[in-house]
């Protein structure tokens, strides 16, 4: 099955065409704007979308409840290589997860022995592609305690894979904690320096991205290799103030 077929992929050729198609079916444009696909400038409504590869958002019950957008080509009028719905009365990123409906789906007819986390989209597709097709995203924002109760009803194991030079590493951390403490068993992929799933899949396919995935820290490895990069291992002073913090780190399991 294609990807373009399993994700649902769309196109929006111009500001105009979705609206006219949705006022024909007979919604109103403020429908349509409360819906976050259409925004005013001046007095004239337009296509928040157009120009743009369409990806929909669909919940575990199989409706869509939002829209991610990427740019094909860069132009004036798309400077933003991305843009999600913004918060609807049906959408709320918080509690969302990219491709949650695919793994509900793969729940039926087989096992999921493991989810892998990514950071966005694009990368759920590409690790689709080849063959991880137990890939989700959580929408750009901090892992949920939702989120996390939504995971453990599919699997007990999740592996982390964040782009190699993820901002704010000790930002995820509360994520993976939550994940942790909703009883999932968590593993952090480590991934080359600038690079994310989709690259590693492109420069060394999918055996290259699975020997990752066997390589994966545990959750309290993890912590620790952070936490290592804040001291100056070359001194002793720097290698005693690590070890004084990273004791406290086992001191929890």
């Amino acid at each position: 099955k294609s990807i373009t077929t399993r994700f649902g992929l769309g196109y929006s050729m111009d500001g105009e065409e979705m609206l006219n198609y949705l006022t024909s079916k007979g919604y109103s444009l403020a429908d349509i704007k409360e819906a976050g696909i259409a925004e005013i400038k001046g007095d004239k409504y337009y296509d928040v979308f157009y120009n743009r590869l369409i990806i929909p958002i669909i919940n575990n019950f199989g409706e869509i409840v939002g829209f991610g957008g990427r740019v094909l080509e860069k132009s004036s009028h798309t400077p933003v290589k991305y843009r999600n719905t913004s918060a609807t009365p049906v959408f709320d990123k918080s509690k969302i997860i990219f491709g949650i409906n695919l793994l509900k789906k793969k729940k039926q007819t087989s096992d999921v022995k493991y989810v892998i986390m990514t950071e966005g989209y694009m990368d759920v597709m590409a690790l689709h592609q080849a063959g991880f097709d137990t890939a989700v995203a959580s929408m750009g924002t901090a892992l949920t305690q939702q989120q996390a109760r939504a995971i453990k009803n599919y699997t007990n194991n999740v592996f982390i894979s964040y782009d190699g030079d993820s901002a704010g590493q000790k930002a995820t951390m509360r994520g993976l904690d939550i994940l942790a403490e909703c009883g999932l068993n968590v593993k952090v992929v480590s991934l080359p320096e600038g690079l994310d799933p989709d690259d590693v899949i492109k420069q060394k396919g999918k055996d290259g991205y699975l020997s990752l995935l066997k390589q994966a820290d545990t959750l309290t490895a993890f912590k620790i290799k952070v936490l290592q990069k804040d001291f100056d291992m070359s001194t002793p002073d720097g290698k005693s103030k690590f070890a004084v913090e990273a004791l406290k780190v086992v001191a929890k399991l």
